[in-house]
């Protein structure tokens, strides 16, 4: 369950960013999980939920962008979704791609006061 320390380290980068600018609550973090990222968006908001129920964060809201996984094929140059590493090129078949979205994981924005 990397979940967890990847949450601790979001909140330690908040609540690091807020404090630099002079902000004394965060009342929202806006997040970017790609499909592909590896990332369980569920057990994320709960370890989230569980480290910032006594900091500067208590109460943000946590809000969640998710971005497609998409490919293109290195053999067709066919362009199309993957829901895992594993999917083939729906028009050739072929395995080998380049991925071109679907890998992000970030901090999209903060709001503090």
């Amino acid at each position: 369950m990397h979940e967890f320390s990847l949450a601790s380290e979001i909140v330690d980068m908040v609540e690091q960013a807020a404090k630099n600018a002079g902000k004394g609550k965060v009342t929202c973090i806006e997040l970017e999980i790609g499909e592909l990222a590896g990332v369980e968006e569920s057990a994320l908001l709960i370890a989230l939920e569980s480290l910032t129920l006594h900091s500067m964060s208590k109460g943000a809201q946590i809000i969640t962008k998710n971005t497609k996984g998409k490919a293109i094929c290195s053999n067709c140059n066919f362009e199309y979704e993957l829901q895992d590493l594993f999917t083939l090129c729906p028009k050739c078949s072929g395995f080998r791609k380049q991925i071109i979205s679907g890998k992000e994981f970030n901090i999209l924005s903060i709001e503090a006061e």
